[in-house]
């Protein structure tokens, strides 16, 4: 009697699998995700598709789809889509930039004297949708290309904030990048260092030191992973390893790591390390907690001083208990910073002089945030500080001109003439008034309802 057979979607005859050998398909079940195989050597089961090798009732050889001539411009259709949520794209940062002048000098002669100095300190300062983001995007590219090895964390109220240390750590390393004949990561570059031999002697990356192949918890330990102590203490080459706390009062361990990064790259020939801090006054959210507040303060103001080469390079300050905070404050007479509660577990903040460290914090002024103390103190004390102040209406029509141009590029079939430009700048740069993103989101749509709608009147429309 010949076996009853049933039909399946995937108009399967016969499959194969590694253990079981060749079978014939009978059924399929739970909208084939298993099918049911009388294999060869006499059994009959059901078999998850994922395990099976199939072989189809006759080749069907897939349509040839040719694709589309490529018209028009990508890369600037890309920057284009970019434009629709009111951001410039990463590769675009240091050609799309208008208005920005002097600030652009302000920061440029900060990162030369940095690299000179070893080390600087800038505070930026603008409203919502002043173009902070796109300022520190720009200092990003404009340092790499200058040889300096750049970092970048947006902080937050609750996950990635000072009042967590490692947090802000773990963002840090995982976004450092410099030019060695190509990008490279951290990774590539503690190995540099590694094989240097110039951090034999750091608690932190001496472990490194003899290793052929990095452990792979080796490198989530130094880039800021969670790996608990009992982790570690599994492995003998992870077991004498200093421990990363996750505690607020951690902020000396993790300045005395970045320090150290500065410090050896202007050893191998480049110019130091970037820190870019976004969203610096989310901190100041935490109005509740103020003992949180202090704490990550404290992290701020120590990656300042670090960068302005002023804490010792080892610990020679008065140690005090301070009960609020649970933590040992280092009393250096000017300027007071934190130490984690256990003594064997403090580090200076700096590893060397010079620190290699330029810090950059964005803040939106508000009431809690760059009108702070802690943070005039930064001012009084020789801090550069960038307002961004509002952008020009000459500085909105030369970025209207140059999106128009992209746009052109993007669509080389659509005509948009010199009238209908005009009329289309008169519209809309009263969006100027709503900030640099509103105005980059109102131009793109605007010029896709001229492309899709050529007679529509834009007067009537966006007017």
């Amino acid at each position: 009697m010949a076996r009853e057979r049933y039909r399946t979607g995937r108009n399967i005859e016969t499959v194969t699998h590694p253990f079981f050998g060749r079978g014939e398909v009978l059924g399929e079940r739970w909208n084939g995700q298993e099918l049911l195989v009388n294999f060869r050597i006499g059994i009959t089961v059901w078999i998850p598709v994922s395990r099976l090798s199939m072989e189809r009732r006759g080749a069907i050889n897939p349509p040839i789809v040719k694709s589309p001539p490529r018209i028009g411009d990508y890369e600037k259709r890309e920057m284009l889509e970019s434009f629709k949520l009111g951001i410039v794209p990463h590769g675009s940062v240091l050609n799309f930039t208008y208005g920005r002048e002097e600030e652009i000098e302000y920061a440029k002669n900060a990162l030369l004297r940095a690299g000179e100095d070893g080390g600087g300190c800038v505070i930026v300062e603008g409203e919502y949708g002043a173009g902070k983001t796109h300022f520190l995007d720009y200092i990003y590219f404009y340092a790499l290309n200058m040889g300096f090895a750049v970092c970048k964390v947006a902080l937050d109220p609750f996950d990635v904030t000072p009042y967590k240390p490692k947090r802000v750590y773990r963002e840090l390393i995982s976004s450092f990048l410099y030019r060695d004949g190509r990008e490279k990561g951290f990774r590539d570059f503690v190995s540099w260092v590694i094989g240097s031999g110039i951090l034999k002697d750091n608690r932190f990356f001496s472990p490194f030191e003899g290793v052929d192949v990095v452990d792979e918890g080796l490198w989530d330990w130094i880039e800021g992973e969670a790996k608990p102590r009992w982790w570690l203490s599994r492995h003998k080459k992870t077991r004498g390893l200093p421990l990363l706390p996750p505690f607020s009062t951690a902020a000396d361990n993790y300045c005395y790591i970045l320090s150290s990064l500065g410090w050896a790259l202007r050893k191998l020939g480049k110019k130091g390390l970037v820190i870019l801090v976004d969203e610096a006054e989310t901190l100041f959210h935490m109005w509740w907690r103020t003992v949180s507040v202090e704490k990550g303060i404290n992290l701020l103001r120590g990656l300042a001083h670090t960068a302005l080469n002023r804490l010792p390079d080892n610990i020679q300050g008065k140690i005090l208990r301070d009960e609020r905070m649970g933590a040992l404050v280092e009393d250096l007479g000017d300027v007071r910073i934190i130490h984690r509660g256990i003594g064997s577990c403090m580090t200076p903040y700096m590893y060397r002089k010079p620190s290699g460290l330029f810090l950059v914090l964005a803040f939106t002024p508000t009431v809690a945030s760059i009108y702070s103390d802690d943070i005039l103190e930064l001012l009084d004390r020789g801090v550069g500080f960038i307002p961004l102040k509002r952008l020009p209406k000459s500085a909105y029509v030369e970025m209207f001109h140059e999106l128009v141009d992209v746009y052109r590029a993007s669509f080389p079939a659509v005509t948009v003439t010199e009238k209908r430009v005009e009329e289309l700048r008169e519209i809309l740069l009263p969006f100027s008034e709503r900030g640099v993103r509103a105005f980059l989101k109102a131009t793109v749509d605007a010029l896709d309802i001229i492309r899709h709608y050529p007679g529509v009147s834009l007067k009537r429309l966006l007017g």
